[in-house]
């Protein structure tokens, strides 16, 4: 009983921490786009893809929804922050659940339907957002598609790059 209660406590530090770097990936570590109407692109979906790695499920999904709303909230974006904790949250653990096993072509297909959750979800949110009763919002809500996507690819082809090597640590940490 006292190894499982010790696990819960590390897994709950350890996604804490996820949730921390996952926050400082996307607050501080960014680059802004005029196109995007004061929006940008980061590097929080690379360090969501370690999360999933890193913690798997239902931990990484929470990490993931956590330091993502947190860092809409911290940067001004608090319109966005309800669709963040559930898009993030979605990428978090879809990634989370193809990391699983090692597998690094199964990752790959985790972390491409996440750049799609991300990309699709963030366009039908802004289409909600921005479509008061006019055309604009078609216009508004595809702006972001292209960075978007671009951001959640990028960041896919990086946490692939180091899955092997993120996995190994996982192995020899976890067992």
């Amino acid at each position: 009983m006292r190894k499982t209660n010790n696990n819960k406590l590390a897994m709950t530090t350890m996604t804490a921490l996820m949730a921390a770097i996952i926050f400082l990936a996307t607050w501080l570590i960014k680059m802004p786009m005029p196109a995007l109407n004061g929006g940008y692109i980061n590097l929080g979906d690379f360090t969501i893809y370690l999360g999933a790695i890193m913690l798997g499920n239902p931990w990484a999904a929470v990490a993931a929804a956590l330091g993502s709303a947190f860092a809409d909230f911290a940067g001004g974006w608090t319109q966005y922050m309800a669709a963040t904790f559930v898009i993030k949250g979605l990428m978090g653990f879809v990634a989370a659940y193809f990391a699983k096993n090692g597998n690094i072509w199964l990752f790959g297909a985790g972390t491409l339907i996440s750049a799609v959750i991300m990309a699709g979800g963030y366009f039908a949110y802004e289409l909600l957002l921005y479509s008061a009763g006019n055309q604009l919002g078609w216009a508004a809500a595809s702006a972001g598609l292209p960075m978007n996507t671009l951001q959640g690819l990028t960041c896919a082809a990086f946490a692939l790059a180091v899955y092997k090597p993120v996995f190994t640590v996982r192995e020899r940490v976890l067992k």
